[in-house]
């Protein structure tokens, strides 16, 4: 019997949870499935299930949210061989979009009940955070931040937020070594991706995969500001990288060599203090549920 804990952050919404439980209902009539559903109370609180499930023989995780209750759950599940399945209800699921998982709860609960996994590389941040799809640092950063302060969710809150700060946001500077090269990096936004996408379907780095234990360095330089709607636009069509506008390197292992306060992980803001960066990469360390013959 495949025991699978569900992990559920309440602000999905009452309706789409009530949803999940209705379709979760009709699977366990099958002896193959023990099902059980739980809820998270604040911020870590998911991670903290995850890792008793991991203690606790469970086979898969759930994770039902958006992008931090998947960075919370998957950061327990790293190098163990616990299963992580997505039911995404988050605002813009970029982990789940780069997976390939349906938006569709039913779809993707049913790619849960199929038990394909795959082994996909993810990230660690000065040995104290895990990241799956990307962290970036500059105009991103900003926007998450606010973002994240805002009262509404949805696509067209962050195109708002996008658009009023993209004409006042200052150039940056970082010093970077990868893989033996130092780099001084100028620009508007500086991103280190395991998967293609933040999220909404806005393709930051088109080529990354999530299993050539590689980080695709994206950098964005500074771009006269009526471009900025062009720019987007081929993020959403996934030509970005080919924009005269934006760099990218292949590298393992990332240090920042500026001290940095703020940055966003998985679409959640962080602020520190104020350190160097160290990014490396963990190859094959999260064991999670795919449509068969899904390559990434």
């Amino acid at each position: 019997m495949r025991k699978i804990l569900i992990i559920i952050n309440p602000k999905a919404g009452t309706d789409k949870v009530k949803n999940i439980q209705d379709k979760v209902s009709k699977v366990t009539y099958s002896s193959q499935f023990q099902f059980e559903i739980v809820f998270t109370t604040y911020r870590g609180h998911a991670k903290q299930l995850a890792q008793e499930a991991v203690k606790n023989d469970y086979h898969s995780v759930v994770a039902v949210g958006g992008d931090g209750t998947v960075n919370e759950i998957a950061t327990a599940l790293v190098h163990t061989n616990v299963q992580l399945g997505i039911i995404p209800l988050g605002s813009g699921n970029g982990l789940a979009r780069s997976l390939q998982i349906p938006l569709d709860i039913g779809k993707a609960l049913k790619i849960i009940v199929d038990d394909h996994s795959i082994l996909i590389d993810s990230g660690i941040v000065n040995d104290q955070f895990s990241f799956f799809s990307n962290i970036g640092l500059g105009f991103d950063t900003e926007v998450t931040r606010l973002f994240a302060k805002s009262n509404t969710r949805g696509i067209w809150k962050y195109t708002a937020i996008v658009g009023k700060q993209i004409w006042n946001y200052p150039q940056q500077s970082w010093n970077i070594e990868f893989d033996g090269q130092k780099k001084q990096m100028k620009g508007f936004m500086l991103n280190i991706a395991n998967a293609a996408q933040f999220g909404y379907n806005f393709k930051i780095a088109p080529e990354a995969s999530m299993q050539d234990g590689k980080f695709d360095l994206v950098l964005i330089k500074s771009f006269p500001k009526l471009m900025g709607a062009v720019i987007g636009i081929q993020g959403f069509l996934g030509n970005l990288n080919k924009s005269p506008y934006v760099e990218t390197y292949v590298a393992r292992n990332i240090v920042i060599h500026n001290l940095i306060s703020k940055f966003q992980i998985d679409g959640d803001y962080y602020e520190v203090t104020p350190q160097p960066i160290q990014i490396k990469i963990s190859n094959n360390s999260l064991n999670i549920l795919v449509a068969k013959n899904d390559t990434l």
